[in-house]
C-alpha cells in the first residue's frame, strides 16, 4: 500500500473528482456512508450518543454527513461546531443537519447515554497548530472521559512529519480515509493515534497507481508475490546452504535461535560457526544444522565460502578481542551480501573500518539502541528514519530498524514500514529470530531486498498469530518459531487440487 504525503492526497481527490466523474459534495458523502458503515458494524448505535465536533473544511464537512446518516439509521448523534465561514461542501452538509442537533462551542447537548466522542475538526491538510477556540475544544476532548474517533486523522497532527508540541486530539481510535498517513508510523504519535484503521472511499485507482511514492506500507498480498511455490522434484540442494557466524561461551542460546529460524524459514541446509564449547548445546538443540570444524575455519580463511549461499553474522557474538578476527575473517572473505545483526553491529561502530568490507546490499537490522551506537543520537524517531535513509545511501546497504512498524530503508532511500508484530515481541532473541529468518530466506535465493520485506512481515505476523492463543505478556523469541509455519500457510496456503482422488 502506497503511503502519500498530503499533497497527493489532494491531488487523488481532484482526479478522483476530475477521472470518475464524480461531485466533491458527493465524494464526500461517499466518504461518510463508509465511515457509517464501519460504526454500524462495529458499534450498537442504540446504546451510545454521538457528538461529532465539526471544523470548517472538508474533514468537518464528512463529520456533518456522517451526523446526518448517524441520525438517518436512528442514531442519537449531535454537531459541535463554531460560528465561522466555511468551505462550500461544509456549508451544503450544514444545511441538512437538523437544527435541534446543532450545538455552538462551548455550548454542549444534554447527556442521556454513554457518549462516543469523534473528532472531524481539521484533516490531513492542516498545516499550522491547532489555535484559538479549536485548540479549546481539543482540550476539551482530550480531558473528556469518553471514548474518541478521529476522522482521517488526529486534528492537530501533522501528516507528513513529526510534530507533538502542539494541541493534538488524542483519539482511541482514527478512521483514516484509503490509506494511512506517514506520521502514523512513529512513536510520537502513538498517544494520538493509538490504533487506526483504514476506509476504502474508492480514490480513482488509476491515479493511485500512477502516482509515485518512494514509501510503502507492506501488506499480505505484497509479500506473497515474493514467495514462490516449490517444484514437486525439489531436494535442499535447490534451497540454498546458509552459514550463520554467531555466538559466544555465555551467549549460545542467540545461535540456537536463529539456527532454528533459519531452518523454519526453508533453507535447505544450515551450517553454523560457533565456539567449540558450544557444539554440544547445538547438536543438542538443532540437530537438523552442521558445525564447522576447525579445518573448514581455515577454508573461509583462505577465501572459500562459495558453498554458502546466504550468510549471517552477529547473533550472541559478543565484541571483546575474539569478536572482531571472526567478523574481519568473513567480511574479508564473503563475495555476496550478509546479515549483520546485534553484535557485529557493536563492531562496526567499534571499528569504523570494517565499513568498508561490508558487501553492497547487505542487510543490517539495529534496534534503536545499536542504531544510536552506528550513527549517533538522532534526536527523534522521525530523525533517526531521516538518518537510516542516508546511512542506507551512503553505504548501498539495506537497513531493518526495528521496532513497532519496522522501517526497512532500501540502498536508494525507498521505505517499506512493516504492518504485523505487537509488544509481545520486545523481549530477548526477537532480533536473533529476524537474522535467522532473513539468512534462510536468502539462501532460497531471494534478493535481500525481498527476503528484508518478506522476513520482516512474517516474523512479525508469526508473533500476531501466537499472540492470539498466548497473550503478549507471555510471548518469547521461541514461540515466534513455532508459529512461523502458520504464518507462512497464512500468506501462501498449500494447492489444492479442486476434485479428490
Amino acid at each position: 500500500m502506497k503511503i502519500f504525503t498530503s499533497k497527493q492526497i489532494k491531488n487523488l481527490d481532484q482526479k478522483t473528482i476530475e477521472n470518475e466523474p464524480i461531485s466533491s459534495l458527493d465524494l464526500m458523502e461517499r466518504a461518510a456512508h463508509n465511515l457509517a458503515s464501519w460504526i454500524f458494524s462495529h458499534i450498537e448505535i442504540s446504546t451510545y450518543e454521538f457528538w461529532i465536533f465539526c471544523g470548517p473544511g472538508n474533514n468537518g464537512g464528512d463529520g456533518l454527513a456522517l451526523a446526518r446518516i448517524l441520525q438517518k439509521e436512528g442514531g442519537l448523534a449531535s454537531v459541535i461546531t463554531v460560528e465561522t465561514s466555511r468551505s462550500a461542501d461544509n456549508k451544503a452538509n450544514l444545511d441538512r443537519i437538523e437544527l435541534t442537533s446543532l450545538f455552538y462551542f462551548p455550548d454542549l447537548p444534554v447527556q442521556s447515554r454513554p457518549i462516543i466522542l469523534i473528532d472531524a475538526l481539521f484533516g490531513s491538510g492542516l498545516t499550522r497548530p491547532l489555535d484559538g477556540i479549536y485548540a479549546t475544544m481539543c482540550e476539551w476532548i482530550n480531558n473528556s472521559s469518553s471514548p474518541t474517533i478521529a476522522i482521517d486523522i488526529p486534528s492537530g497532527l501533522p501528516s507528513d512529519t513529526i510534530s507533538i508540541d502542539q494541541p493534538i486530539v488524542s483519539a482511541d481510535l482514527t478512521l483514516t480515509l484509503q490509506m494511512p498517513k506517514l506520521s502514523f508510523f512513529f512513536p510520537e504519535s502513538d498517544p494520538f493515534v493509538n490504533d487506526f484503521i483504514a476506509i476504502d472511499i474508492a480514490l480513482d485507482a488509476d491515479a493511485i497507481r500512477e502516482t509515485p511514492t518512494p514509501i510503502l506500507l507492506v501488506t499480505k498480498s505484497m509479500v506473497r508475490a515474493s514467495m514462490a511455490k516449490r517444484a514437486k522434484y525439489s531436494h535442499k540442494g535447490n534451497f540454498g546452504h546458509a552459514l550463520l557466524v554467531c555466538g559466544s561461551p555465555n551467549k549460545i542460546g542467540a545461535a540456537i535461535l536463529s539456527a532454528r529460524a533459519a531452518l523454519r524459514s526453508g533453507c535447505g541446509l544450515l551450517s553454523l560457526d560457533v565456539p567449540q564449547s558450544a557444539h554440544n548445546a547445538l547438536h543438542a538443540a538443532v540437530p537438523e544444522a552442521m558445525l564447522l570444524q576447525e579445518s573448514l575455519h581455515r577454508r573461509i580463511s583462505d577465501g572459500s565460502l562459495d558453498v554458502f549461499r546466504s550468510t549471517g553474522a552477529g547473533c550472541g557474538m559478543g565484541t571483546d578481542e575474539r569478536a572482531r578476527p571472526r567478523l574481519l575473517h568473513l567480511l574479508e572473505n564473503v563475495s555476496s551480501s550478509v546479515v549483520l545483526d546485534a553484535d557485529a553491529l557493536n563492531l562496526l561502530a567499534l571499528h569504523p573500518d570494517l565499513w568498508s568490507l561490508v558487501p553492497p546490499h547487505s542487510i543490517l537490522t539495529p534496534h534503536p539502541g545499536e542504531f544510536g551506537r552506528l550513527w549517533g543520537s538522532a534526536g527523534s524517531s522521525f530523525a533517526a528514519w531521516e538518518a537510516q535513509k542516508q546511512l542506507a545511501r551512503e553505504h548501498q546497504v539495506i537497513i531493518i530498524l526495528k521496532g513497532a512498524h519496522t522501517k526497512i530503508v532500501l540502498p536508494n532511500g525507498d521505505t517499506y514500514i512493516n504492518s504485523t508484530g505487537n509488544p509481545g515481541m520486545a523481549t530477548a532473541g526477537s532480533g536473533d529470530v529476524l537474522t535467522g529468518i532473513l539468512t534462510g530466506l536468502l539462501a532460497q535465493g531471494m534478493s535481500p531486498e525481498q527476503a528484508s520485506i518478506l522476513g520482516v512481515y512474517v516474523h512479525g505476523h508469526a508473533a500476531d498469530i501466537a499472540s492470539q492463543t498466548m497473550g503478549q505478556r507471555a510471548l518469547m523469541a521461541g514461540d515466534i518459531i513455532e508459529y512461523l509455519s502458520k504464518a507462512f500457510i497464512d500468506i501462501l496456503p498449500a494447492n489444492h487440487l479442486p476434485w479428490s482422488i
